[in-house]
């Protein structure tokens, strides 16, 4: 495969056991990142890009180890991730992908809806949100409707129905102002 590192740990490493973590790279030691020029209104690298796709898009996150996920990766021009630790053989996310719902508390703005998710959490503008009508936060209760996220922010998104926002009738705690 185009330069990803074998059993040898990345140089420059105090510890080279790396028994804490596993380390994803966007290139080796010696190369740059390269910044992707079609990120909309963002700061993202060519690797975490494609990264990101590749962890969206693969139907079965449950059976990739962190090292095989680099071999899913297109070939990146003029840089090499690498991927290095002690348990670069794990399972990602300990296979636990998938299997617990995840719940975002949902506030209003000055009548607008927002999701306490954002960049940080992976959320990405057109991230769909499903609105259940009970209060309990990991509800299974019947969805609502479902909202899209049109402008995402590092902790919180906007949520949009896509062209006209039917309005809900559920419970919000308090209506919020950043």
């Amino acid at each position: 495969m185009w330069g990803l590192s074998g059993s040898e740990t990345s140089k420059g490493f105090l510890d080279n056991t790396m028994s804490s973590h596993v380390h994803l790279a966007a290139c080796r030691y010696d190369e740059f990142a390269f910044e992707d020029p079609s990120a909309e209104n963002m700061v993202r690298g060519a690797f975490t890009r494609d990264l990101v796709r590749i962890l969206y898009q693969e139907k079965d996150l449950t059976k990739i180890t962190y090292s095989a996920l680099l071999h899913l990766l297109p070939a990146l021009e003029h840089q090499h991730p690498q991927c290095s630790g002690k348990n670069k053989g794990r399972i990602l996310f300990k296979g636990l992908t998938g299997t617990h719902p995840m719940a975002f508390r949902l506030f209003v703005d000055d009548g607008r809806y927002f999701a306490e998710a954002g960049d940080v959490h992976g959320v990405v503008k057109g991230t769909l949100f499903a609105i259940h009508a009970y209060r309990n936060s990991m509800s299974t209760g019947p969805e609502i409707g479902i909202l899209e996220a049109d402008v995402v922010y590092a902790r919180f998104c906007r949520l949009g129905g896509g062209g006209e926002i039917r309005r809900f009738k559920f419970y919000l705690a308090q209506e919020r102002r950043y």
